[in-house]
């Protein structure tokens, strides 16, 4: 194989001497346009030209058997050309171009003169090609990228690859074989080229474990032993930050949302998964869902996760999580992959299950009023939202100075009170008037900012001592239930 890869590779470098065609790219310090002729052609002709026909002024250099005549160059050729000083002697007329670029590419013609007649004339077709840049955006939760430099041409056995990263050398290909001890140390053990590089011609680089601080401009070169440069690459690596969003709940709150909306349409045939990445990539949710799919969501989840209906087409792809426990807790992350596998969104969610305070009070028949307390020594901003509820129906309400707005609940319309003199300084504290049996149960008080966030909350458990049984009343009753139901670990005080 590899005898005829340089059999292919010798054909190629005939071809290109025969059409006289010359390709480098921009960043070389020089190129050389070939031109040779017998010697005696030479020694017996008066001057050697080198011009470009669609210039006005055409000559890029002239050489005489007495030096160089450069009094008529074109201007955008000064001091960029050489020829050597034994050019008409020997026949070796090639022009060597310093710091070519784009605009020097086109078609020079050498031509050797005798008393200003055209002896021989050499086409030689320059191409200087723009430096490659690749542009490469990922993100970080990403394990690896691909620094892609491809080239169809063929790179002989002594060449060095070489990449760059902020001068620092992460990779380097020299004598058939990497040298990890010339990498940069941050880079040992992170990269890798595919086999053998330059008989395919692959020169691409894997970057793994990546992290956010490889963000920059990696530059790939080829030289030779003499350190000529013969190709290079130039690749901009943009790894962005996760997106990730943090969601605080209580654990007494039956379900939460963990939000995800996309900003373009997607396909019909992607496929959006949720996972839980801080516990084994274990699978929270699938869509769509068939029977093979529900087969993979851990058992942990099933039947206590549902998205909206269509949500490709209304971009929606939350998740709803049902039966909130504090075992929940954790990193979501939603990604959207097409039918190739291919990463198109993807959304963390942070989510937070505190475990609420829970306290005690014991009701006595015949009193006038019973006190909830809820105190907080935290200094919160004057902007918040409290809410009472009993057996999650909402009792009492303060917000921004309205204490109590008119509330659906009538059995205690007029039976709850707050102290705004006191809720400023962070007692949150309820006084239920005539209290009745009735009333027992397990009361919340969530303290939420102006954007909902939740601030602080509690549970209050009310009930009656067990010699006052009357239906479900009884405090024993009321504390398993808690406990059994919703707050596995919740602490009580009295």
């Amino acid at each position: 194989m590899r005898t005829k890869m340089l059999l292919t590779c010798l054909l190629l470098g005939l071809v290109s001497s025969h059409a006289s065609g010359v390709e480098v790219f921009v960043g070389v310090d020089s190129v050389l346009l070939p031109c040779q002729v017998p010697a005696n052609v030479s020694r017996s002709s008066t001057a050697v030209v080198w011009d470009r026909d669609e210039f006005k002024i055409p000559t890029v250099h002239m050489r005489l058997h007495t030096g160089d005549d450069l009094k008529d160059q074109n201007q955008r050729y000064f001091s960029r050309t050489i020829m050597s000083d034994k050019a008409l002697q020997t026949g070796d007329l090639s022009l060597t171009l310093r710091n070519p670029t784009v605009s020097d590419s086109g078609n020079y013609t050498c031509i050797v003169r005798k008393y200003g007649q055209d002896e021989k004339r050499t086409e030689v077709e320059l191409m200087v090609k723009a430096l490659q840049v690749d542009m490469v955006e990922v993100t970080e939760w990403e394990n690896s990228v691909w620094l892609p430099f491809k080239t169809t041409v063929c790179l002989p056995d002594d060449v060095t690859v070489e990449w760059k990263h902020k001068d620092r050398k992460i990779f380097v290909y020299q004598n058939s074989q990497n040298q990890h001890l010339l990498q940069d140390q941050v880079y040992r053990g992170r990269t890798e080229m595919n086999e053998e590089p330059l008989r395919t011609g692959d020169l691409s680089l894997k970057l793994n474990n990546l992290q956010v601080t490889d963000h920059g401009v990696y530059i790939c070169t080829v030289y030779n032993k003499s350190k000529k440069l013969l190709r290079q690459k130039v690749v901009t690596l943009s790894v962005r930050d996760r997106q990730v969003e943090m969601v605080e709940v209580a654990d007494w709150e039956k379900n939460v949302k963990l939000s995800f909306t996309a900003t373009d349409d997607l396909p019909q045939d992607v496929t959006v998964e949720w996972r839980r990445s801080d516990s084994k990539q274990m699978m929270v949710y699938m869509y769509p869902s068939d029977q093979n799919q529900r087969d993979d969501q851990d058992q942990f989840y099933r039947g206590r996760t549902e998205m909206n209906m269509e949500p490709l087409r209304t971009k929606d792809l939350s998740l709803t999580l049902k039966d909130l426990q504090l075992a929940d807790r954790g990193v979501y992350t939603c990604t959207v992959y097409n039918k190739d596998r291919k990463i198109l969104l993807q959304k963390s969610v942070s989510l937070s299950v505190r475990v609420a305070q829970l306290q005690v009070v014991v009701l006595t028949e015949g009193v006038e009023f019973v006190q909830l307390p809820f105190k907080t020594t935290d200094d919160l901003h004057e902007h918040i939202k409290v809410e009472w509820r009993h057996q999650n129906m909402k009792v009492h309400e303060y917000q921004s100075g309205q204490n109590q707005p008119s509330l659906p609940v009538r059995d205690y319309k007029g039976r709850t009170e707050m102290s705004e003199e006191e809720v400023n300084k962070g007692d949150f504290s309820l006084v239920l008037k005539q209290p009745k049996l009735e009333d027992c149960g397990v009361y919340t008080c969530t303290v939420k900012s102006r954007d909902g966030k939740i601030l602080r909350d509690k549970i209050i458990a009310l009930g009656v001592q067990g010699s006052l049984k009357r239906g479900n009343t009884d405090l024993d009753y009321i504390m398993r239930h808690i406990v059994s139901s919703s707050h596995p670990q919740v602490s009580s005080t009295e």
